[in-house]
């Protein structure tokens, strides 16, 4: 019986500890992102829409670039693109 109830003491108080620290760090930090928001905010930016393709598509394109390449190669690769022309 003292090891449940020595058990759930400490989860309680770990996550009262863990959920003040995170409610703390929100107050005082700031937000990571904030350079790259105000560097991206003076140039331009662009967005373009495209139709969905299907996963054969994908995957036919996967093959085409790489013998070996996976659909996550091909997904990075154009995360990747995107992010670099941003």
């Amino acid at each position: 019986l003292s090891f449940i109830v020595g058990s759930l003491t400490y989860y309680i108080f770990g996550s009262i500890v863990a959920l003040t620290l995170q409610a703390w760090n929100m107050v005082v930090s700031s937000n990571p992102f904030e350079e790259f928001m105000k560097r991206g905010s003076s140039s331009e930016r662009s967005v373009s829409w495209k139709y969905l393709a299907s996963v054969e598509d994908a995957k036919r394109v996967t093959k085409s670039i790489k013998k070996g390449a996976k659909l996550n190669d091909l997904f990075v690769a154009c995360l990747t693109s995107a992010i670099e022309r941003q």
